[in-house]
Parts: C-alpha cells; sequence; structure tokens
C-alpha cells in the first residue's frame, strides 16, 4: 500500500508538471504577436542639388545598400540647370540603383523657365496606399515664395476626394514657415487648408543656405509654425517634414530622406528617417494614421474643416450625408 500510494505521488507530480507546461504553452500561444505589415512601401526625398550630382550618386549608393527597392523619389527643386535635372534621373535609374524608379521633380526657384522635366503638379501619384501632390510655389530666382489661392484650393479638393486613412505627400519647394527674410505669401491660408487633411505630409527645402533649424526634423500635429517674422505660433494638424538637401546637406548633414510606409490591418506608420552621405541616419521621426472604422464622431471646437477622413457624398446647411464607416468632425459652437 505504501509503494503503490508512492507510485501514485510521483505519477501525479508529473501530471502536475505536464499540464503547468500546458498551460503556460496556451498562455503564450495566444499572447498577441506583433502584426507583420500587409505592405511596405519606400519613398526617396531630396532637394537643392545644385548641381551637386556627386552626393546625389553617393546618397543613392548608400541608400541601396540598404534599401533595395525605391517605389518613388521625389525631388524638391532647384537642379541648377535642366541637364542636371536629367542627370538626377539618370542617376536614381542607373542600372546598379533604382531603374524603372518614377521620379517626381517639383520646380524650384532657380528653375525660371518651364521644360517637360518639371511639369509634376497637382496629384502626380495617387496609389492604393499612399499619393503624391507637387505644388508649384516659386515667384522668381530670388523672391520670396507664394501659395496661389486657386492653388490652394485645388489642393483642397483633391485631398477632400482621398480617403483620410491613405498618407499624401504634398512637395513644395518653399516652406510654410518663415526664417528671417524668407517668408512665404499665403501661408496661413495654406495652413488652414491643409489643417483639415491629418494625413497630409508637407515636404519643403530652400532654407538649404540659411541655417533653418528646420532640417532633419519632423513636425507633427499638435506642433505649432510661425509663419511671419514675430508673428505668433500657429497649430498645425498636419505632418510637416523638410526634404534634405544635396547641396551641403543643409550643414546639418541631412542630405537626404527615406520615407517608409508600412501597412498593418489599415493603419499606415510611415517612418521618416534622415541620412548623410555614408548612410547613416541622423535623426528619425515616425507617425501613424490609424483605419477608422467607428461611428462618427462630434469634436467641440473643430475648426470649420468639416469633413476629415470621409469620402463624402453631400453637403447641405442641414445634414452631411457620408459613406459608410467615416470619420465626421463637425464644428459645435
Amino acid at each position: 500500500m505504501g509503494m503503490r500510494a508512492t507510485l501514485l505521488g510521483r505519477h501525479k507530480g508529473k501530471l502536475l508538471i505536464v499540464l503547468a507546461v500546458l498551460a503556460i504553452a496556451l498562455l503564450f500561444s495566444a499572447w498577441p504577436a506583433a502584426a507583420a505589415p500587409d505592405t511596405t512601401y519606400y519613398i526617396g526625398f531630396t532637394s537643392d542639388v545644385h548641381s551637386e550630382t556627386g552626393n546625389l550618386q553617393t546618397w543613392l549608393n548608400s541608400l541601396k545598400s540598404t534599401t533595395s527597392t525605391l517605389n518613388h523619389m521625389v525631388f524638391g527643386g532647384d537642379y541648377a540647370g535642366w541637364t542636371t535635372a536629367e542627370s538626377c534621373v539618370s542617376i536614381l535609374n542607373h542600372d546598379d540603383r533604382y531603374p524603372g524608379t518614377p521620379a517626381v521633380l517639383v520646380r524650384g526657384n532657380h528653375e525660371t523657365s518651364t521644360h517637360d522635366m518639371l511639369q509634376a503638379k497637382g496629384l502626380v501619384y495617387n496609389g492604393p496606399d499612399y499619393a503624391i501632390y507637387a505644388l508649384d510655389n516659386v515667384t522668381s530666382e530670388y523672391g520670396n515664395g507664394k501659395f496661389d489661392l486657386d492653388e490652394i484650393e485645388s489642393l483642397e479638393e483633391d485631398l477632400s476626394a482621398i480617403p483620410g486613412t491613405k498618407p499624401v505627400f504634398v512637395a513644395a519647394h518653399c516652406p510654410v514657415h518663415a526664417n528671417g527674410s524668407r517668408i512665404t505669401t499665403n501661408a496661413a491660408a495654406f495652413v488652414e487648408a491643409v489643417n483639415a487633411f491629418p494625413n497630409a505630409i508637407v515636404l519643403w527645402g530652400h532654407n538649404h543656405t540659411v541655417s533653418d533649424p528646420g532640417y532633419g526634423t519632423v513636425k507633427k500635429a499638435g506642433d505649432k509654425l510661425v509663419l511671419t517674422n514675430g508673428g505668433p505660433e500657429v497649430p498645425i494638424n498636419f505632418t510637416y517634414a523638410s526634404f534634405g538637401a544635396m547641396k551641403e546637406g543643409a550643414n546639418k548633414n541631412t542630405y537626404g530622406m527615406l520615407a517608409t510606409i508600412s501597412k498593418v490591418s489599415g493603419d499606415a506608420k510611415v517612418d521618416f528617417v534622415y541620412k548623410n552621405l555614408s548612410g547613416a541616419t541622423v535623426s528619425s521621426e515616425s507617425i501613424t494614421i490609424p483605419a477608422f472604422t467607428g461611428p462618427g464622431t462630434v469634436t467641440p471646437g473643430t475648426s470649420p474643416a468639416a469633413l476629415v477622413n470621409t469620402n463624402q457624398s453631400s453637403i447641405t446647411s442641414n445634414s452631411v450625408t457620408v459613406a459608410k464607416d467615416t470619420l465626421v468632425l463637425v464644428t459645435v459652437a
């Protein structure tokens, strides 16, 4: 009897150990794992080449060593000649780098005449998971920039037609913020319009020679910009980032920027990485544009943006009709 009890005790002990191991295994199998991206896209950005095509070649070579594919490359203007603009595309599409990658060439203030190379304007790409909008806000070679009011209206119309869950890169040469004597006319109107679209990502260049502290930084919704000298800080509800600059890296070693878009369960995560000529990361930032599937939300005090993240079908004075599963922001007095 004593031996049998001892054997039963041993078997019972082993059974408890097995049950404990199974319980732990079940616990870990139920633990939520990090979701793998459904889709990933890579977009390169730079500006103000100013004939420094050697820097562009070196930067792209370094980028190629870590990023085998580029879905788009966006240049923010100031190539210093049409031949240089053509060289930028040739360098990008070289067999050893990114053959076939589409290039978007925005006009800079040193592009004083029209050319087939620089006809990027408006909604130049609208794919399933991101879009690119080219904005011409240049007035003259050495004058300040200007956001044309008609172009702001066109931008609003195009952004309104794009789902708010999709990142839209709005590329312009002259910045929105003021820096010394460099002020872009109608910047306040631009901010007011784009604040209605938190999925907008505004890119800027031009200030590489004036020690602009904004190079290598990404401002996000809730941050503020100064639009005029001595003026107030104005809050933004979009993302605002510099291109980087091939001409001396804007004295901050930020020659270009890689944006990586990762789509996970409908959310769009955008990682911004500024890199120097050797390919090392100088600075980085991330944002997430969520997929919204809940009911509409009323937000007191929202600016008269009316509709955000919605494919609106009609608007009347007293009612708004929207598509299913959309986010509606309504001004409440």
